[in-house]
């Protein structure tokens, strides 16, 4: 727990205040402040008020009495609910999102670091100016609009340089973008757009976003496509990944790994693209997706002791290998990248008995067959004849 002096610190810091600043809202010294926050002395009992205030906490936190956090929490959801069954977010009077914020802001006062609640008042005030200001149900005045929408981008900036909950960090973010845009402040959004990561498309789906609103609509398009197409292949990995670590029976990891062969097909006809071409480049290959979901089935039958199914999948395996490398053969002539997936697609039928674990070598009765031996060959007949 933060004794006082820490709490003074971190408090002025979160709201982005030099000691200087606080000193002069406060009408103390500097070195009054310094010391406050070294815990070398305590403010004056008067001096409590004005510091809460300032600091946007109350009393009781500061001098850290009154404290029963999960009531407090369990009230305040008691209390947003109230208003959300009883008020409208799409009048002025008696606003539904400003009675939240309301409450939202109160309970901050008393627990300034509950960032989960900070994310959702300033969810509550933007969605406020969004309605106001975009969807015109009320008119706003500008001294209030620029009040609130100051307000909530503090909330956000908070949230941002201080949670170490990843995903509240990325909806700050997210929201934080939104609220640039209400001003066309498209310079900022995509400052913020810069933070957020690739995986799942979250940086391209909030790229487009700006390029919608700048009317860039071709360029948003776009990006729209390459983030459906992150989307897509994440999904595909996260199947993979869940049938690799045993997180299913193989009865339904089979299954898992049917439906990934049917999304795998959709996103060959929809997101193959030459310009992603380039060695290693498997993650961003369709084909690369529909080959494993083919070879990981054929996995899953050899452990069941399926051998026609584990066959059949090894045939899909063979034949969609040498379908990806003469599509990559018709889009490249670049040497290193047709040796790299000739590579690939030559070791696929390899992968597709070696991912069941169930032989030490290539010597074994699966491999000495003559179903796995014509999926060799038609392999090497497409690679060293294509």
């Amino acid at each position: 727990m933060l004794n006082f002096g820490q709490k003074i610190k971190k408090l002025r810091t979160d709201a982005g205040l030099s000691q200087a600043m606080l000193a002069e809202h406060i009408g103390v010294s500097v070195q009054s402040i310094s010391n406050w926050e070294c815990n070398n002395t305590m403010p004056d009992i008067s001096q409590i008020v004005p510091l809460a205030s300032i600091l946007c906490v109350s009393t009781d936190y500061l001098l850290g009495v009154g404290f029963d956090e999960k009531a407090d929490h369990e009230t305040l959801i008691r209390n947003v609910n109230t208003v959300w069954a009883n008020y409208s977010v799409n009048t002025k009077e008696n606003n539904a999102d400003l009675l939240v914020a309301n409450l939202y802001k109160e309970y901050l006062r008393k627990y300034p670091t509950d960032y989960e609640v900070k994310y959702k008042c300033a969810l509550a005030l933007y969605d406020y100016l969004l309605v106001g200001k975009v969807r015109g149900k009320f008119h706003i005045e500008a001294d209030t609009y620029e009040s609130i929408y100051t307000q909530c981008k503090s909330m956000l900036s908070s949230i941002c340089n201080n949670t170490l909950v990843i995903v509240l960090q990325i909806q700050a973010n997210q929201l934080m973008i939104g609220l640039m845009l209400l001003d066309d402040n498209f310079d900022e959004a995509l400052h913020f757009v810069e933070m957020l990561p690739e995986t799942c498309g979250i940086k391209c789906t909030a790229q487009s976003k700006v390029f919608y609103a700048q009317k860039s609509i071709d360029r948003a398009n776009q990006v729209k496509l390459l983030a459906d197409k992150e989307k897509c292949l994440d999904y595909l990995m996260a199947l993979y990944e869940s049938v690799n670590s045993g997180a299913y029976e193989k009865d339904k990891s089979i299954s898992v790994l049917e439906h990934a062969e049917s999304i795998a097909k959709m996103a060959v006809s929809l997101y193959l693209d030459a310009t992603t071409l380039d060695v290693n480049s498997y993650e961003k290959m369709p084909y690369c997706y529909l080959i494993t979901a083919y070879t990981m089935q054929c996995k899953m039958h050899l452990l069941n002791i399926d051998y026609d199914a584990a066959y059949t999948a090894l045939d899909k395996a063979a034949k969609t290998a040498c379908e990806m490398y003469l599509w990559v053969k018709s889009k490249t002539q670049d040497k290193e990248i047709l040796i790299d997936y000739k590579f690939f697609a030559e070791r696929t039928p390899n992968w597709a008995f070696s991912f069941s674990g169930l032989y030490s070598s290539e010597d074994n009765d699966f491999t000495n067959s003559e179903r796995y031996k014509n999926a060799v060959k038609e392999i090497k007949k497409v690679l060293y004849n294509a």
